[in-house]
């Protein structure tokens, strides 16, 4: 089966897990459609990463929303590509119209932040990656890990850092981090670091934290499960169908309670044990191999 991922080319995407995910299977000819960033980011205003993070696709495209997908397929078929399966893999970036053959899918990577009401319009095939956000006909694909950048050390390796957090600074999270530095806890909080760069950081660090601000599971979550990190993360509604409060991670609803679950993991050895060890068994079958598993079997 031919298979098409239409995305954004960033060198750092949820796109790129599932493109990496399909291209893992040896039943599958899959090719890449998008415009291409180079190794830039929009990230706090746009910054690079290194070039060897850059992933150009098979056809490149002009970065701007709406383009029409019908001239997009003849740059396809010019490049010497057919296709079964159409997927656009929509992070705030999709084609206009649907293609003139073959099945036509949407994964809804941003619904908490993003509107997607033309693109069920479009699609034979609806993923949506938030449940909180989902409506009727969508099919529920949450986020999850690839076991080659998010796994844990493979020899012991002596902490460097008691809390290891990469990702937007925003206020929530920029709270918390203050007032635990002020209490002493040796942090590490940037962005910028992927992928290996990522896990050799993430490997090194006691105990992790995540806070999502739209009632969001987001990609973190499995991350650090399956980093095997013990974590303390918000309570969001769709949380509740995937992991066990308490017993995979420890739950916060406020800004002093995820202090108080950090200072109690950093102090507790046996409760950092315990909850990593469950955590990784229970997240062990969310891999993003497993999600594209689900798509094709909807497909």
């Amino acid at each position: 089966m031919n298979v098409i991922l239409s995305f954004i080319h960033y060198p750092m995407a949820i796109a790129r897990y599932i493109e990496r995910a399909f291209k893992r299977r040896n039943d599958l000819n899959v090719y890449t459609v998008g415009p291409y960033t180079h190794n830039w980011m929009p990230w706090n205003g746009g910054m690079y990463l290194p070039e060897r993070y850059a992933s150009p696709p098979d056809v490149e495209v002009d970065f701007y929303n709406g383009i029409p997908i019908q001239m997009v397929e003849r740059k396809v078929l010019d490049a010497g590509i057919d296709w079964d399966v159409w997927i656009q893999i929509d992070a705030n970036f999709h084609f206009k119209g649907a293609p003139s053959k073959g099945v036509h899918a949407y994964i809804a990577t941003d619904p908490h932040c993003v509107d997607y009401r033309y693109q069920r319009t479009q699609a034979d095939v609806f993923f949506n990656m938030q449940r909180y956000y989902a409506q009727e006909g969508d099919i529920y694909l949450p986020y999850a890990y690839d076991p080659e950048f998010h796994s844990p050390p493979s020899e012991p390796i002596e902490p460097e850092w008691d809390l290891v957090l990469l990702g937007l600074h925003y206020n929530q999270r920029n709270l918390v981090i203050k007032q635990l530095m002020n209490l002493g806890v040796k942090v590490h909080y940037t962005i910028g670091p992927i992928f290996d760069e990522a896990k050799s950081l993430y490997n090194r660090a006691r105990v992790g934290f995540n806070w999502s601000s739209l009632y969001d599971v987001n990609a973190r979550v499995f991350e650090l499960m399956a980093f095997g990190i013990p974590s303390t993360m918000n309570v969001v509604p769709d949380m509740d169908h995937l992991f066990t409060q308490g017993i995979d991670y420890l739950p916060f609803n406020t800004q002093e309670e995820a202090v108080e679950n950090i200072l109690w993991l950093l102090r507790d050895e046996d409760l950092r044990r315990e909850i990593r060890d469950n955590a990784l068994k229970t997240v062990n079958p969310h891999t993003w191999d497993a999600r594209v598993e689900k798509i094709l079997e909807h497909l």
